[in-house]
């Protein structure tokens, strides 16, 4: 697995305060060390659920069939 994905609506819910501060921490190491090898700290990206009808369409556009 290359990437994770972790819906912000979950963590508010399910976590802990915490387990909260513990994500954060990990975020800000993260974004830290990517800042420091000269990549960009604040990557965007589009997420579509597997579950979605038109996934199929998606996974076409984008060659992953």
């Amino acid at each position: 697995m290359k990437y994770g994905v972790l819906k912000i609506d979950d963590v508010k819910k399910y976590c802990s305060e915490e387990s909260k501060r513990a994500l954060d921490n990990v975020v800000i190491e993260i974004t830290t060390g990517r800042m420091e090898d000269g990549k960009n700290p604040d990557n965007h990206y589009l997420i579509v659920n597997m579950d979605e009808p038109y996934v199929d369409e998606v996974k076409s556009i984008i060659g992953k069939t």
